[in-house]
């Protein structure tokens, strides 16, 4: 019942915040602001990222997803802890409001397709192009599948890759 009501929320909030899928992609060497959405399931190593992110010359917000901890672990990026969620274990609608407000030139989801905080997420906030490794709710641009086994550095490698080669 409860994830009823969830997918209900969901489709709302995306409904709530238009569809906000890019009508132009930017080439790469245009791309200045990125928003990184991934989840604590997803193994990390916080130092490997950071160098991921040095590495690319961009401007990047994180947005670590954490729903079972009551305070954030790396206060650099933007957690979305325990107490950022409703009932229905998806992010507060003022949440949603403040990420609503920030613009970014791409937005890449790691996150699971049954992962309804990094779509309400990436519903929010407002992109020119925003890539994931699955088409629900039709909020992404561009599909990267993920291989298995997941490696998260593996997998932005190959995203980065595919972004480099889109021509305008």
């Amino acid at each position: 019942m409860l994830s009823l009501l969830a997918n209900i929320q969901l489709r709302s909030t995306i409904r709530n915040f238009g569809n906000s899928k890019s009508q132009q992609f930017i080439p790469w060497n245009q791309i200045q602001k990125i928003a990184l959405i991934f989840n604590q399931n997803q193994a990390i190593n916080k130092n490997l990222i950071d160098q991921f992110i040095h590495r690319q010359k961009k401007y990047f917000d994180v947005f670590y997803i954490e729903d079972k901890v009551k305070e954030a672990s790396y206060a650099d990026w933007q957690s979305i802890i325990k107490s950022d969620l409703n009932l229905l274990k998806l992010p507060k609608s003022t949440l949603l409001q403040n990420f609503h407000k920030k613009k970014y030139d791409l937005i890449i989801n790691t996150c699971d397709e049954d992962d309804g905080i990094s779509i309400a997420i990436t519903a929010a906030l407002k992109a020119n192009f925003k890539c994931g490794s699955f088409e629900n709710y039709n909020g992404t641009n561009l599909v990267i599948k993920k291989n298995e086994p997941f490696n998260l550095l593996k997998y932005l490698d190959e995203v980065i890759k595919y972004l480099k080669m889109i021509k305008n």
